[in-house]
């Protein structure tokens, strides 16, 4: 009797698993399918069946979006480029900055202007900037400067990028929203030291496609653009930084995509009067 009790015991039924998230988001579509094609209309659902369908469209994988928009362009293992935006203000400055010396970067690449600076500054000055920066733990010496539309602008994102590397310490790339410069610099690292050649498109794509992982939607389309709108204008941009050296000319459809993005938060262009909206 006691031989058989390990047997009974593995033809005893086991006990039921609560349903993953996955399963009751199939379930919802499911329902909402049925309804439709049944000749029913929106009208016909509950607000629990709304509600369960809304959370079925959404990716069950896909992570959210991170504090300052704070990630990184690819998966390697060994990457050491990360991108974000800028602190708001002066009094953003610490929090930012701890939040990136909990991730270890101690590498800055500041794309902003000196306007930008200033305007993030406790004594109002670009170079009160990098005081702060200093001020917030970061080594002044690390902190790297320069802006797309500036000469010689491909080479110091490079450059900043291949210390960090060599160094094998993070490095932090940063820009007024986190979406008009930073991911045009962190598809120039990727090109230059992961995917090679010239296709600009590719790379803006896959950073793109980071998103899922990331939470950061680098290169978003606008609503109602197709889905590598983003992706497109990122790509000439991308272009005219890696053949000329630097972006001398703007799309006004990429700043006013950033400017959508984040609302506007104290660059230097200023946000349309009906600021175009981005597929988040």
């Amino acid at each position: 009797m006691l031989l058989a009790l390990p047997l009974l015991q593995c033809l005893l039924p086991l006990p039921a698993s609560p349903p993953s998230r996955l399963a009751a988001n199939n379930r919802a579509a499911v329902r909402m399918q049925g309804t439709l094609l049944g000749g029913g209309s929106m009208d016909d659902l509950s607000a629990q069946e709304l509600a369960a369908f809304a959370g079925a469209s959404k990716d069950p994988l896909q992570q959210p979006r991170p504090e300052y928009d704070l990630g990184v362009p690819t998966g390697r293992p060994d990457e050491v480029v990360w991108g974000a935006r800028a602190p708001e203000s002066a009094g953003e400055m610490a929090a930012w900055a701890a939040r990136l010396q909990e991730k270890g970067i101690a590498r800055l690449l500041c794309l902003l202007s000196d306007d930008e600076m200033a305007a993030r500054a406790s004594d109002g000055t670009a170079d009160g900037y990098v005081a702060d920066l200093a001020a917030a733990g970061f080594d002044a010496a690390k902190v790297s400067r320069t802006q797309l539309n500036a000469p010689g602008a491909s080479a110091a994102v490079l450059a900043a990028c291949e210390a960090a590397k060599a160094s094998k310490e993070q490095l932090c790339v940063h820009c007024v929203d986190g979406q008009s410069d930073t991911p045009i610099a962190l598809a120039h690292w990727m090109l230059a030291d992961y995917l090679g050649g010239d296709n600009y498109m590719e790379a803006c794509d896959m950073l793109r496609g980071r998103k899922r992982k990331t939470g950061v939607p680098w290169f978003a389309p606008l609503v109602g653009e197709e889905a590598d709108a983003g992706s497109e204008r990122g790509a000439e941009e991308l272009e005219q930084l890696v053949v000329d050296g630097c972006i001398s000319k703007r799309a006004d459809t990429a700043a006013a995509a950033a400017s959508a993005l984040l609302g506007g938060l104290g660059g230097t262009q200023p946000p349309p009067a009906e600021p175009p909206k981005l597929i988040l």
